[in-house]
């Protein structure tokens, strides 16, 4: 039995019910709790998924980022998915951007322009500035040009391999 599958197979109902703070979360749960939350509700097609959606402009953050993370699935994912993590990206709120950059990669989706990308990969911000190079180099196509600005320049013997 996995550690969490209590949760992850709960029904639709406690879910909901954990989920809208109705019931507290379990006492192993305290932590990452709405994770393991949303991803059951991930699971309950479509009323769970709904209900994930409705929660995409919460105030709380956590519940916030939550659902955007278990929307952020090319199964699930939808264009008003897509538009909430060009939302979340938008906002000042480091733990929206980096779920966002994560959910485009996902998804496979790139709207972004190199500007963005680029003050994130100046910034002090590490973990932001890493997860937007990521994203760069999936960006089909991308690496046919010259690599951004602080990537390593290529070795001479592999001047002429594109990837």
């Amino acid at each position: 039995m996995l550690p969490y599958s209590y949760i992850h197979e709960a029904s639709l109902d406690q879910l909901l019910r954990w989920w809208n703070g109705i019931d507290p979360l379990p006492k192993d749960f305290e932590v990452g709790g709405l994770d393991e939350v949303a991803y059951g509700l991930s699971k309950h097609r479509p009323e769970g998924v709904q209900a994930l959606k409705r929660s995409l402009e919460a105030s709380n953050l956590e519940r916030h980022r939550s659902a955007l993370y278990f929307l952020a699935f090319p199964d699930i994912a939808d264009d008003q998915v897509r538009a909430a993590l060009v939302r979340a990206f938008r906002s000042e709120e480091p733990t929206l951007k980096y779920t966002a950059l994560w959910g485009f990669i996902h998804l496979g989706y790139f709207p972004l322009q190199q500007a963005s990308l680029t003050a994130l990969m100046e910034g002090s911000d590490q973990r932001l500035a890493a997860l937007a190079m990521v994203y760069l180099s999936r960006v089909p196509g991308r690496f046919s040009q010259d690599p951004p600005r602080g990537a390593p320049k290529p070795e001479p013997a592999d001047a002429g391999v594109r990837l």
